[in-house]
């Protein structure tokens, strides 16, 4: 992860080294006296970056499609959007969402989840190897229809 964050701020800030990172009073990292945005979020699987220059605040989930707990879908979806899970790839593709507004808002997983709003979300799903994951960005916007994810994999999974 810091890799690709280091990989990013020598592309859009000319830096050759990491800036220094700070924390919000969350937890939330950011490059300080800097005009970009970063998120971070990793799986067992793959590490993912996102950066912006139009946005102050952005988030990022990235998770592998797997069964979720029924305690933990509780503990984060609202009774409205309990209803409509119908399937592991629901559930996870509303865990995503949920932790990209989280962190897009600063707050992470340290508030009541189930009232965030998840409307200004973007998600996408694609295969990482064997294994279908999503990914979901907030604000939506950042995810435009022409960008296209590039993903550095371990060879075992090409």
């Amino acid at each position: 992860g810091y890799a690709l964050l280091r990989y990013g701020a020598e592309r859009l800030l000319g830096h050759k080294e990491l800036p220094t990172l700070a924390y919000g009073s969350c937890g939330k990292p950011y490059f300080p006296n800097t005009p970009i945005a970063f998120s971070i979020s990793h799986s067992k699987l793959a590490v993912a970056v996102l950066f912006s220059a139009s946005h102050t605040e952005i988030g990022l989930d990235l998770e592998e499609l797997r069964a979720l707990r029924p305690t933990l879908i509780r503990r984060y979806a609202s009774d409205a959007e309990l209803a409509k899970i119908r399937s592991d790839r629901d559930a996870i593709l509303l865990w995503t969402k949920k932790e990209a507004a989280a962190k897009k808002s600063g707050m992470g997983l340290k508030g009541d989840l189930r009232g965030i709003d998840t409307r200004d979300t973007a998600s996408l799903f694609f295969n990482l190897g064997d294994t279908e994951a999503a990914l979901s960005v907030a604000p939506a916007t950042v995810l435009t229809p022409d960008l296209v994810p590039t993903f550095l994999l371990p060879s075992n999974l090409l």
